[in-house]
């Protein structure tokens, strides 16, 4: 895609865990957990990811801005492509955990960067996770995205997952439960061996995007209480009242920052 810088083309491929440009930034083949995980309001994201033994990391100011750069970049890139390429695939498909239809329904927004299938679900993504639903996707023509395997063809690793990937704070404008059927019980078990809880079809629709100045600064000042809080989380499993209301206003802040570099 001519459009698209050499550096924003990085971003996707790190995000995606391609270990080709791992020495282009700082952080693990999975570093789309800590990602998704601080664009998740609350701490039900780090929980889950917990309870999955995945890995949660920010080492410093310099790793978080990465983090808050690539994001951007990232987002910025959908928007480009989605502007450039026919759009097609309005339905996609994902494995998620119950926890995130509960806070589809609380929030009605997608609140992480959305990784969905183009052709189906993959089965191997309801074992590795707890108490798994079948998520059927429907887009807006207009709601930015990328098509993995569309964008970078050949080079592109992972055929078999064939990924469209949703932007972080999309509108969902209605979730209907549908039924399962008996194939769809037995085949996608989750990682203790349970049927999916449920079946859901999400409607997404595009929207204007209203934001609030907040400067760089206010984030990356407190990187070391977030370290904190996160540790606490690994070692606990919870946070006291007084962490909670702080990390929880900080991601509030971030996401916030975030929508205004990218929408300004």
């Amino acid at each position: 895609m001519q459009s698209l810088k050499n550096k924003e083309l990085d971003c996707i491929r790190f995000y995606m865990g391609d270990p080709n440009v791992q020495d282009k930034f700082r952080g693990g083949l999975k570093a789309y957990n800590t990602i998704n995980a601080l664009l998740h309001k609350g701490i039900q994201n780090e929980l889950d990811l917990i309870s999955e033994n995945r890995v949660i990391e920010i080492y410093d100011q310099n790793h978080l801005k990465q983090y808050l750069d690539l994001i951007i970049s990232i987002y910025q890139s959908m928007i480009h492509y989605v502007k450039e390429y026919e759009n097609k695939h309005f339905i996609t498909y994902k494995i998620d955990r119950y926890s995130t239809i509960l806070q589809m329904k609380e929030s009605n927004r997608i609140e992480g960067f959305f990784s969905t299938c183009k052709y189906g679900y993959l089965e191997e993504y309801a074992h590795i996770k707890k108490d798994v639903v079948l998520l059927e996707i429907i887009r807006d023509q207009n709601i930015p995205y990328l098509d993995f395997e569309c964008l970078f063809k050949d080079k592109y690793a992972k055929k078999d997952e064939a990924e469209i990937l949703i932007p972080f704070n999309t509108k969902i404008s209605l979730i209907e439960e549908i039924e399962l059927s008996d194939d769809e019980k037995n085949k996608y078990l989750d990682m203790n061996g349970r049927v999916p809880i449920g079946k859901y079809r999400i409607h997404l629709i595009n929207e204007d995007i209203n934001t609030q100045r907040i400067e760089e600064s206010e984030i990356l000042k407190d990187v070391e209480l977030v370290q904190s809080c996160i540790s606490n989380l690994l070692k606990y499993n919870e946070l006291n009242q007084e962490d909670l209301g702080f990390y929880t206003k900080w991601k509030d802040n971030l996401r916030n920052y975030l929508l205004f570099k990218i929408f300004k």
